[in-house]
């Protein structure tokens, strides 16, 4: 029975992973905060879509490091001329709703110089976020195969901490900041 069942979710699985609309996509920009940033991106029915992201961080000689997920709910509302070709309801102009969480391990170094002595302290604390908001964008499919995803919005960011220094101040887009925080970027992604 049990190898009845593991077969029955293999498939059920493949079917989810490996049908026609799927993109799996990837944000360069995340590499430049030492963060992997993957997202999966399924078509429902009538042009929507939803988008399952996550990521981790891991940077200063892993002194700092983190993890965050996000899902979309996206609608495509239509396509420009520049992807009239793509039979993909993945492909054209779009609007959605996100919701993320992040929680993040940081370092903080405090100086101190007192009467020609120079003494440092590390101090770590955790960050915890929570955001949601609005987007707005394009994704366009190449070939069937190749897709470029352009997007825009803000939403509103909440930050908790864990220890935090008492003269640490965050200012946005900070990892620390509470308030109206935007939204840029794109992924480059492949579809199955």
């Amino acid at each position: 029975m049990k190898k009845i069942t593991l077969i029955l979710c293999l498939s059920m699985a493949s079917t989810f992973v490996f049908s026609q609309d799927v993109l799996v996509k990837v944000s360069p920009f995340h590499f430049l905060d030492g963060t992997i940033y993957a997202t999966y991106e399924r078509a429902l029915n009538n042009n929507n879509s939803f988008a399952l992201s996550g990521g981790y961080r891991l940077s200063d000689n892993g002194d700092e490091y983190g993890w965050m997920g996000e899902l979309q709910l996206r609608k495509y509302v239509f396509k420009p001329t520049i992807n009239s070709s793509s039979e993909s309801s993945l492909a054209g102009v779009y609007v959605g709703l996100y919701g993320n969480g992040k929680y993040f391990v940081e370092t903080y170094t405090n100086h101190f110089h007192y009467n020609d002595v120079y003494t440092e302290h590390n101090y770590e604390y955790d960050v915890k976020q929570i955001e949601g908001g609005v987007l707005m964008g394009i994704q366009i499919l190449f070939s069937e195969k190749l897709s470029l995803d352009f997007f825009a919005g803000g939403g509103l960011r909440s930050s908790e901490f864990d220890h935090k220094p008492i003269n640490l101040e965050f200012y946005s887009p900070e990892r620390g900041y509470t308030g109206i925080v935007p939204k840029i970027g794109f992924d480059i992604g492949v579809s199955f």
